[in-house]
C-alpha cells in the first residue's frame, strides 16, 4: 500500500527578541509597559511645559491659525508682561539678602561678636519684649542725639523768650517818654543806651540834623507849611496803603490755600478731620517742612495709603502666609515699583503679576499662568490704574 503524499509548510520563525545589557527575552507584556512608560514621560513634558509656560505643540498650531486682526492685541499684551517681567526681575535683584552687620563687644579681657539681628529682651512699661540689638543701637543713638537737640532748643527758647521780654519793656518805656511824657530827648536817649551807643552823641547828632529843617520852617509863611505838612500827610498815607495792599495779598494767598484745600477734598473724597489728621501727623513726623505740606502734598499722602492699603490686601491673597515686617516690605517694593516713571503703563493686572512672581507661593504662581490664557488680553492700557475690588482675584473667586 502506497504512502499517501505529505504536504510540508515551511514558516519562517523570527528571530528572538534580546534586551540590551542581558540574555532575558522581552515578551509582549514588557513591550506595552516600555510603551506605556514612555507615553507617561511625553505627558509628563507637556505638563512641565504648561507649568513653565513653554508653548506647546496644540499651542504652536493654535498660534499658526490665529486671526491676523488679533496680532496688535497680543502684541500688547506680550509688551505689558515683557514690562512686568522686567519689573520682577529687578524688584528680586533688590530684595538680595545683605551681609548682617556684626558688633563686637567686650567685658573685661574677654570679647565677644554678636550679629545684628540678635534677639534681646527688654522692659517697656513693665513688660518684656524681644527686639534686634541692631534697635537698641539705633534707638540709643537716636535717643542721645534727640536729647542734645531738645536740651539745645529749650536753652535756645529761653533765652528768646527772655530777650523778647526785655526788647517789649524797652519798647514800653520809649513810647511812655516820648508819647505819654511828651519828653522825645528822654525818649531817643534810653533808645541810644538800648543799642549801645552815647546818648549824648546820638541827641547832638539829631540836633544838628534837625536845625537845617527848623531854620527852613521857621523861613516858610504858613500857606507853604501847610504844604510841607499835607506832603507828609500823603506820604504817610501811601506808606499805609502799601502797608493794606500786603495784608490784601496775605488774604489772597487765604483765600487761593482754601479753594485748594476744598479742591483736595472733592477729588480725594476726603473729609476735613481726616485732612487735619493728615497735615497734624506731617507735621509731627518731622519729615517734611511745614512749607512743603502744601494740600496737593496732603491728597498725594492720602494717596499712597489707600495705593498701600490696595497692595495689601493684594498680597495677602496671593501670598495668604505674608505678614508683620515681611508684609510692610513688600508693600514698600511693590510701591516703588508703581512710583518708578519706566512703570507708568502697568496696571493692576501686571501689579498682581509681579507680586505672584516676586512674593507669591508657587502654587499661586502655576495658577495665575493659567488664568492668563483664560482671561481675555487688556487693550485699554492709557486708563489710570485703579486697584479696586473687582480688580483682585481671591482665591475663594478661583
Amino acid at each position: 500500500m502506497a504512502e499517501a503524499p505529505v504536504n510540508e509548510q515551511t514558516v519562517d520563525v523570527p528571530e528572538p527578541i534580546v534586551q540590551s545589557g542581558g540574555d532575558t527575552l522581552t515578551t509582549f507584556d514588557d513591550l506595552e509597559v516600555q510603551h506605556e512608560a514612555a507615553v507617561r514621560d511625553e505627558q509628563l513634558a507637556v505638563r512641565k511645559e504648561e507649568i513653565e509656560g513653554k508653548p506647546t505643540v496644540d499651542d504652536k498650531v493654535a498660534e499658526e491659525v490665529q486671526d491676523p486682526k488679533e496680532e496688535p492685541e497680543l502684541q500688547a499684551k506680550e509688551e505689558v508682561t515683557d514690562a512686568a517681567r522686567d519689573a520682577a526681575l529687578e524688584l528680586k535683584e533688590s530684595l538680595k539678602p545683605e551681609k548682617i552687620k556684626t558688633y563686637k563687644l567686650k567685658s573685661g579681657d574677654d570679647e565677644v561678636s554678636l550679629r545684628a539681628d540678635t534677639q534681646v529682651e527688654v522692659v517697656v512699661s513693665g513688660k518684656q519684649q524681644t527686639v534686634k540689638y541692631q534697635d537698641l543701637v539705633d534707638n540709643y543713638s537716636g535717643a542721645t542725639h534727640l536729647r542734645q537737640e531738645l536740651s539745645k532748643l529749650r536753652q535756645e527758647q529761653h533765652t528768646f523768650e527772655q530777650d523778647r521780654g526785655d526788647l517789649q519793656g524797652a519798647i514800653n518805656d520809649i513810647y511812655d517818654k516820648i508819647v505819654v511824657k511828651k519828653d522825645p530827648e528822654a525818649g531817643l536817649g534810653y533808645l541810644a543806651e538800648i543799642l549801645g551807643a552815647n546818648p549824648v552823641e546820638v541827641i547832638n547828632d539829631i540836633r544838628m540834623q534837625m536845625e537845617p529843617i527848623i531854620s527852613e520852617r521857621a523861613a516858610m509863611s504858613p500857606e507853604q507849611i501847610e504844604v510841607m505838612d499835607m506832603q507828609q500827610q500823603m506820604s504817610l498815607m501811601k506808606k499805609r496803603e502799601e502797608t493794606f495792599n500786603q495784608k490784601t495779598a496775605s488774604q489772597a494767598q487765604a483765600r487761593d490755600l482754601e479753594e485748594r484745600t476744598f479742591g483736595v477734598l472733592d477729588s480725594s473724597g476726603l473729609s476735613k478731620e481726616k485732612f487735619a489728621e493728615y497735615y497734624n501727623e506731617l507735621a509731627d513726623s518731622g519729615d517734611v517742612t511745614l512749607e512743603d505740606i502744601t494740600p496737593e502734598f496732603i491728597g498725594y499722602y492720602h494717596e499712597d495709603i489707600q495705593a498701600r492699603d490696595s497692595l495689601g490686601t493684594m498680597l495677602s491673597e496671593v501670598s495668604p502666609g505674608i505678614g508683620g515686617e515681611a508684609m510692610d516690605s513688600a508693600v514698600d517694593h511693590l510701591r516703588q515699583v508703581m512710583l518708578d516713571p519706566r512703570n507708568s503703563d502697568l496696571t493692576v493686572t501686571d501689579m498682581r503679576d509681579i507680586a505672584v512672581e516676586v512674593f507669591g507661593s508657587k502654587a499661586s504662581q502655576n495658577l495665575t499662568r493659567k488664568l492668563e490664557k483664560s482671561m481675555p488680553a487688556q487693550t485699554n492700557r492709557g486708563a489710570p490704574a485703579k486697584v479696586a475690588n473687582e480688580d483682585l482675584w481671591s482665591f475663594d473667586q478661583i
